[in-house]
């Protein structure tokens, strides 16, 4: 019996944790690197990246939220 120990997925929380306090420049290059992460021929760097873009994306939620904030907060 095998046990698959989730090291992606704990890898993919800690890049959302650290992705908490970057810049918008900085989401922009984590993306690209996920996107050609995306793109390798082999299926668990494909997975990682998969796992990367999910609190990528969260992240990217939460700035867009705040610039819609900040720009109906000046209107």
């Amino acid at each position: 019996c095998q046990v698959v120990v989730p090291v992606r997925e704990t890898a993919a929380q800690a890049l959302g944790a650290a992705l908490q306090h970057t810049s918008l420049l900085t989401l922009q290059r984590v993306l690209e690197l996920l996107s050609s992460m995306h793109k390798h021929h082999e299926w668990s760097v494909r997975h990682g990246a998969f796992t990367g873009a999910t609190r990528l994306a969260l992240r990217l939620q939460q700035a867009l939220t705040v610039i819609w904030l900040l720009c109906t907060l000046s209107s």
